[in-house]
């Protein structure tokens, strides 16, 4: 798939800073009006409900398993928490898919899951 420029588009690694958030000016470069989506995988020993908290700059969209669990449209700047959703999560590996809208400005998420308390 290319971009509208006809830049091959690719998947690459990026990291959370210290405090979770995922800067994506500074991995995709400043861009304006676009999207991009982040992709991780994780292991569950048990399955359990739980509590998903992200915030975005600016809208987000959240898939785990292939099932949208959140959805928020809107221009903000990024605050650590700022949504929420219940979610379940299967024993084994579980998949999450995140999508980010940048409307103007920097961009980027950060996306929590506590830890099981066993």
């Amino acid at each position: 798939m290319r971009d509208a420029g006809g830049q091959l588009l690719r998947w690459k690694k990026v990291s959370a800073d210290r405090h979770g958030f995922v800067n994506l000016a500074d991995s995709l470069e400043d861009r304006e009006w676009c999207l991009a989506y982040a992709y991780a995988e994780f292991e569950e020993i048990h399955g359990r409900e739980t509590v998903l908290s992200c915030g975005s700059d600016d809208g987000i969209a959240v898939w785990i398993n292939g099932e949208p669990v959140h959805k928020n449209e809107i221009g903000r700047g990024y605050a650590p928490g700022a949504d929420s959703a219940t979610i379940y999560l299967k024993p084994g590996v579980n998949r999450i898919l995140v999508k980010i809208d940048n409307y103007t400005g920097g961009w980027g998420f950060g996306v929590s899951i506590p830890k099981a308390a066993f």
